[in-house]
């Protein structure tokens, strides 16, 4: 009986793995769109492989179901699963071709030679690696490599293509190259792609959703931009990016606006996803990019008005408090500061484009940020 919907690729209703007394993946639900390249990011340990080898059928659940195409997993055994998986190793056989490491599935499937010839031939082209046919993968660079395990699992035209970190052994350019033509050869395919990453920048830049994994349970699912811009809980937010962490006590509602007493002074927050009640501790989340430096032309917010304070018909509230630099790092196209104010340290990271010098090491300093620029999270 088909239990999911017909845009549904992948689905897993309250999958669990333990091994011994360590639980892998703990209750796990999750529902895997048809086209959609989705990243599954966390740190190490967290169940991303786990999860993965569950699709492919290398592992079985200890409880909770796998639907692949709305049929129940457990009635097809691993070859049989309408899945490739492309691995961070490769994989690729040392005495083979090129083009006979992509033939391979489709002789083990008996498919016509004129037909395999055919599709082979198709395949390379796509991943532009035709030249490459008759070299033996020991006289390929590591892009040229993962370029033939991305045309071996995608010449057996599956309905859900799985990515155990492909691109972890590679040098930042090549990974940076090989994201883009990636995403772009997954929309031109329009084949499912589950994609394990522990790599925060790899999951925004190439996810339709992105599903933060923690301890065995999803921490929280969504959108690249809706995870980094409304981080739920002070994992999400400090695994994907960086992201400054302010405790505080809910001094009152104003409307659509939360007024949060902290060490740093009062806080105003526009509409926030969670409202706690007046007195009640909370916890506000700060991009560091999100804060900037008051007084100078370069960096300043319009109209740096102090929440409260001057408010009349289209006056913008800005939140601004002093603060002391203690040390920088430039890096290029930014340039990260570590501040401190009232005894709390937290990070401001300004593009260096938006000014020619930015303050020195020990200067005292005025920052700001938008109201809308907090959040306030679960825990």
């Amino acid at each position: 009986m088909n239990l999911s919907p017909p845009e549904t690729a992948v689905e897993l209703v309250e999958v669990s793995r333990r091994f011994g007394s360590f639980a892998a993946l703990d209750g796990v639900s999750l529902n895997i769109r048809r086209g959609e390249f989705i990243s599954l990011l966390g740190p190490s340990g967290c169940g991303k492989t786990t999860l993965l080898r569950l699709i492919a059928g290398l592992d079985l659940p200890d409880a909770g179901r796998v639907l692949i195409g709305g049929r129940d997993a457990a009635e097809l055994p691993a070859h049989r699963r309408p899945v490739n998986t492309v691995f961070q190793s490769y994989a690729l056989f040392p005495h083979l071709s090129v083009q006979d490491n992509v033939a391979f599935g489709l002789r083990m499937k008996k498919v016509s030679s004129s037909e395999i010839c055919k599709r082979v031939a198709t395949v390379l082209e796509l991943v532009e690696i035709t030249g490459l046919a008759a070299r033996k993968p020991a006289q390929l660079s590591g892009g040229q490599k993962q370029r033939v395990a991305l045309a071996r699992a995608i010449v057996n035209e599956p309905q859900v293509l799985l990515l155990d970190e492909p691109l972890a052994a590679l040098d930042l350019k090549l990974r940076r190259q090989l994201q883009a033509e990636l995403r772009a050869l997954q929309r031109r395919l329009g084949i499912t792609f589950v994609f394990v990453t522990h790599d925060q920048d790899e999951a925004l830049a190439m996810s339709d959703r992105i599903a933060v994994l923690n301890a065995g349970r999803i921490e929280q699912l969504g959108a690249a931009a809706e995870l980094y811009e409304q981080p739920r809980t002070r994992f999400v937010a400090q695994f994907l990016g960086s992201c400054n962490l302010l405790e505080g006590t809910v001094r009152a509602h104003d409307g659509d606006m939360l007024r949060v007493e902290t060490k740093l002074g009062e806080v105003i927050v526009n509409h926030p996803r969670v409202v706690p009640a007046t007195g009640h501790p909370c916890t506000l989340g700060l991009r560091p990019e999100k804060i900037v430096f008051a007084g100078d032309a370069a960096f300043a917010l319009p109209l740096p008005l102090r929440g409260g304070e001057g408010r009349g018909e289209g006056a913008c509230l800005v939140n601004t408090f002093p603060a002391r630099i203690c040390s920088r790092i430039y890096s290029g196209a930014e340039t990260e500061y570590k501040l401190e104010s009232a005894g709390i340290l937290f990070k401001v990271r300004v593009l260096n484009a938006r000014a020619a010098v930015g303050p020195a090491d020990g200067a005292s300093v005025r920052v700001q940020f938008s109201p809308d620029a907090v959040v306030v999270l679960d825990d």
